[in-house]
């Protein structure tokens, strides 16, 4: 099948491109053929640019080195403006459907308008902090959901936002990092004794706490794809660096849904800065690991200090995965190879 995938492909954030390329190596897995729609706005090349070019004179050398990994990345995704003479096109992950973003134009595509396909569905996008009411501020959302042969999202919360446009059942099934084995693409680093920070900024009261509970344990503190000065090791790492980094870490601290879903990826023990984060917080809520949750009284210390059982959590995501499988294998004729 020719298979076109309309997702965020051009980000600059490792959790945008390891979701795409996560379910494009299953659909590849699967024998079939995958392009990447180009849906670039304004907004969105300007934050491409931002995050590719170093403005300040002691970034140059560091950004300069990850830009040309980004861009070697960039070209294992077949990435094309070809909207047209597909069997099928998939709709995400991430957050496709969010309505307030402040880097991200909804943009009708983003619902199947423009695009042509035999059928047309979604696969776990998420709609972080809209509203059902903010769909109304769009014409071209109720009418792309009612054409979708199918809705699946990657969350509870995207799920009330827009089950009420539509009498198709929507479902909800895991992020695309987990539909392979992350570890058959990882490059691991030739580093230990550390414990990997993956945030875009930390205040000081979490730099401070990183830095203490770090020197108690005589760990590094290594952070991956921005210069932080108060870490010991920055590294302007490829999406696959970053894997291994995550692979071969101590411990994982983190405020972002990625860095969260990659820690479990690996089985990591890991803390999350989760409060105000909503996809994050659902997540933990979702598969029992709300004690991973940092807070006032669950302190930095007694998160990373409290052993983390990953039984319960593998089991849940394998029928979690198995759900996922079935639905997308249903839209795939061949089947899972």
């Amino acid at each position: 099948m020719q298979i076109g995938v309309i997702t965020f492909c051009d980000a600059v954030n490792y959790g945008a491109y390891l979701q795409a390329f996560s379910l494009g190596e299953y659909l590849k897995k699967s024998g079939h053929e995958v392009s990447y729609i180009r849906t670039a706005s304004l907004k969105s090349l300007y934050w491409e640019m931002h995050n590719l070019y170093a403005y300040h004179l002691n970034r140059i050398k560091f950004r300069n080195e990850f830009r040309h990994k980004w861009m070697k990345a960039k070209k294992k995704l077949n990435i094309t403006r070809k909207r047209k003479g597909y069997d099928l096109i998939i709709i995400g992950s991430d957050e496709m459907w969010q309505l307030n973003g402040a880097t991200v134009k909804p943009l009708p595509i983003f619902w199947g308008i423009g695009a042509d396909a035999k059928k047309i569905i979604t696969y776990a996008v998420c709609s972080n902090g809209t509203k059902t009411e903010d769909t109304k501020k769009y014409s071209f959302i109720s009418s792309g959901v009612r054409n979708l042969a199918a809705i699946s999202v990657r969350d509870k919360k995207t799920k009330s936002v827009f089950q009420p446009l539509t009498d198709k059942k929507i479902q909800i099934h895991v992020d695309p990092t987990f539909l392979v084995n992350l570890r058959e693409y990882s490059v691991k680093p030739d580093l230990t004794d550390y414990i990997l920070v993956y945030t875009y900024s930390f205040d000081e009261s979490k730099i401070s706490s990183v830095k203490s509970y770090t020197q108690q344990h005589n760990k590094k503190v290594v952070c991956v794809g921005n210069k932080f000065d108060w870490c010991d090791i920055c590294i302007p790492a490829s999406p696959f660096e970053t894997l291994g980094l995550f692979e071969n870490a101590d411990y994982v601290i983190t405020d972002t849904f990625h860095g969260t879903v990659l820690a479990t990826h690996f089985n990591k023990p890991f803390a999350s800065y989760a409060v105000g984060k909503e996809k994050v917080k659902q997540f933990l809520d979702e598969f029992g690991l709300s004690m991973r949750c940092v807070t006032q009284e669950n302190t930095l210390d007694n998160v990373l200090n409290s052993y983390l059982d990953y039984s319960e959590f593998n089991n849940k995501l394998g029928i979690r995965k198995k759900e996922s499988f079935s639905y997308l294998d249903s839209f795939i004729t061949e089947g899972r190879k």
